[in-house]
């Protein structure tokens, strides 16, 4: 009996239910009203097409002709690299050991020298060549800044590493290349991964992924998160099979931004020397020729007409 009275509804349970029920049929009512108001976030897809749009016109491709002279000879050889447009005046970073290039020392072939004796700058698909020259190299972290000579009216898209980057553990950056004139030029992403961090012999960070050096690398909202750079530990060694590769780091734009600066003063200066050079030459191919004889002969006798004279 004592069960028996527990088991019968007390007279203001259903009006809680019915209350229970109601408040729930509110809030699944109101959900789909919550998510429709809410922005929809970008996918993946949507996020890396974002970035080659606004970021594939700041690569550019760098045609550089290189003199090999080994063993008293001499040959050319042609090779398409990648920079990056980092100044409005035409200054393009690229990898140092990409435009230097070092062969390893072979006994059997002796000294070999390469010297880049050619440089061309290629915006987008354009056809158009720009004359161009190394005006910086940066030994520390492995860049080298060309400069075109005349951009002249070219739209040029430079990337601005002002900024200070906090990356975490396992973040997602993705990097903007392009590939060469028999692939029209077509610009693609390259997906990586914080993986660690490094503090000797300087501060930079690790990542999972192939991603080529002196490209800037974003995160997956657009931001410059840094330029991946080799970073020697000064205990490399070379094994049977040479030397070791120097491994790359990514450090963060402040500091890609400070070889910048530097490497626009040195720049400026060698772009007001060839033009004072180039007005020389050009005043020089106008002047009246002078036959050497009576040159010579005007200069001996303006000689002795002094000597009589002081007499």
């Amino acid at each position: 009996m004592f069960f028996s009275k527990l088991a019968k509804p007390r007279p203001h349970q259903p009006l809680m239910l019915t209350r229970l029920a109601f408040i729930t049929t509110l809030f699944v009512a109101s959900i789909p009203h919550v998510l429709a108001q809410a922005p929809p976030s970008k996918t993946e897809a949507e996020q890396l097409q974002s970035i080659l749009n606004t970021r594939a016109a700041s690569i550019v491709t760098v045609r550089v002709i290189f003199e090999i002279e080994a063993r008293g000879t001499k040959r050319e050889f042609r090779r398409d690299l990648l920079g990056t447009i980092v100044d409005a005046s035409g200054l393009i970073m690229v990898a140092n050991h990409d435009i230097n290039p070092e062969f390893p020392a072979d006994p059997r072939m002796g000294p070999i020298k390469i010297t880049p004796v050619s440089l061309k700058i290629v915006l987008g698909k354009e056809t158009k060549e720009h004359e161009s020259f190394i005006a910086a190299k940066d030994t520390k972290y492995g860049l080298a800044f060309v400069q075109m000579k005349e951009p002249g009216d070219a739209k040029l898209s430079p990337i601005k590493f002002d900024a200070k980057r906090e990356l975490v553990m396992g973040q997602e950056i993705v990097s903007v290349g392009r590939m060469g004139r028999g692939y029209d030029y077509a610009p693609y992403c390259t997906l990586a991964r914080i993986s660690g961090s490094i503090k000797k012999p300087r501060k930079a960070m690790i990542s999972a992924g192939e991603i080529l050096a002196a490209l800037p690398c974003f995160t997956m909202d657009g931001r410059v998160a840094g330029v991946h750079v080799p970073i020697k530990s000064g205990d490399e060694s070379g094994g049977l099979g040479g030397p070791v590769r120097t491994p790359l780091f990514l450090i963060e734009p402040k500091i890609v931004g400070g070889e910048i600066k530097q490497s626009l003063k040195q720049a400026a200066t060698m772009l007001e020397d060839q033009k004072k050079e180039a007005a020389e030459e050009q005043k020089n191919k106008f002047a009246p020729k002078v036959d050497p004889e009576k040159k010579a002969a005007k200069k001996v006798k303006e000689k002795v007409e002094g000597t009589e004279g002081g007499r």
